[in-house]
C-alpha cells in the first residue's frame, strides 16, 4: 500500500507574508517530508511547489498565490481550484496507478 502525504495549503490570506503560520506550515512540511523519505511506501506531495498555483514564478518565489482560484474568503478553493487539483492529482497518480 502506497500512502501519499499531502503539505499544508498555502492561501492567499497569506500572500506575501511570514507570519507564524507560514513558519509553522513550512515546518510542519519538512517534517512530513522528513517522515516520507524514511518510509519505502510514502510519497510527500508538496503543493507548494505546484506551479499552477502561481501567476509568475516571481509569485512562486514570494509565496503569493492566484487568488482567482479561491473563494471570496480568500481561504477555501472555488471551482476553478477543485479542477486545478483533479487535474494536477491525476496527471501525478498516473504513474502510480
Amino acid at each position: 500500500i502506497r500512502i501519499f502525504c499531502l503539505s499544508a495549503a498555502t492561501y492567499p490570506k497569506r500572500n506575501g507574508t511570514v507570519d507564524y503560520f507560514v513558519r509553522a506550515r513550512r515546518e510542519y512540511d519538512r517534517l512530513l517530508e522528513d517522515y516520507c523519505a524514511r518510509k519505502e511506501n510514502c510519497t510527500f506531495i508538496n503543493q507548494s511547489q505546484w506551479d499552477m498555483f502561481y501567476a509568475t514564478p516571481e509569485d512562486k518565489e514570494n509565496n503569493i498565490v492566484r487568488t482567482d482560484i479561491f473563494a471570496d474568503d480568500q481561504t477555501h478553493l472555488n471551482q476553478a481550484g477543485y479542477d486545478l487539483y483533479k487535474e494536477y492529482f491525476k496527471e501525478f497518480l498516473d504513474e502510480y496507478l
